[in-house]
């Protein structure tokens, strides 16, 4: 028995529309789960524009072929053929839904409390100018991964010269447990700093003290040896309420 054209393109059409509203409420969820912030809207138009069309069209394709498998011909056949379509996109969806929260870095907590990185970067005066180190565009960042990149407050209002060093507060979330991270400071225009931290992936009371300065990098040479710079940067942890 042939089937019915009209009815594998309704099919088709509400399997599609189906499959997109099902990906944008799980990357929605999935934002909100994993604490994925929408910078500039960037989540959210991955969903919308990049997800949600994907799957949308293997939606699409699956409907045509779940009529052609149940050789739908007659109105009556529409819901049992439409639930056969659900199956692929809707498996592809909560199977990646799935695995992205199996696979979630987990951030770690002392006392119960979620952990905030408190650090002080330490430059020469001379170093870099005033109005650099004071720019809006000065930024701090904070590394712990490939998918763990954060931007750092930079608490402008209290930057202090001390001594003839320049103290530049920075403050951010300790997002994962991981065991490399890298602090670092970009005041605006010129060359960044890094720390390579030494902090451990859990913390402990330990790491509530400030550390000692510790000398910061401009960067790795290409013989792999570090290339120095005259920052240093001190760091501590700090509990907060979830």
């Amino acid at each position: 028995m042939k089937m019915s054209w009209s009815i594998a393109a309704a099919v088709a059409l509400a399997n599609a529309v189906t499959a997109f509203m099902l990906t944008v409420v799980v990357g929605v969820s999935l934002m909100s789960l994993l604490n994925i912030h929408d910078r500039d809207g960037g989540g959210s138009m991955g969903i919308f524009f990049i997800y949600g069309p994907l799957m949308a069209a293997i939606g699409l394709v699956w409907g045509l072929a779940a009529a052609g498998i149940t050789s739908a011909s007659t109105w009556s056949q529409f819901w049992r053929t439409f639930a056969i379509a659900q199956v692929l996109p809707n498996a592809l969806v909560l199977a990646f839904f799935a695995f992205k929260l199996v696979s979630r870095p987990v951030a770690p907590t002392l006392d119960g409390l979620a952990l905030d990185l408190e650090a002080e970067v330490l430059l020469p005066d001379g170093l870099a100018p005033e109005q650099a180190i004071r720019d809006e565009n000065a930024r701090g960042s904070l590394y712990a991964g490939d998918s763990d990149n954060e931007y750092l407050a930079v608490n402008r209002d209290q930057i202090v010269m001390r001594d003839g060093v320049w103290v530049v507060p920075l403050r951010g979330r300790l997002n994962t447990k991981a065991a490399r991270r890298m602090l670092s400071f970009t005041p605006y225009d010129h060359v960044t700093v890094t720390l390579d931290m030494p902090l451990r992936a859990q913390p402990t009371a330990e790491d509530t003290a400030w550390t000692a300065p510790a000398p910061m990098r401009k960067g790795i040479l290409a013989d792999g040896t570090l290339d120095p710079s005259e920052a240093r940067a001190r760091y501590r942890v700090v509990k907060v309420p979830k």
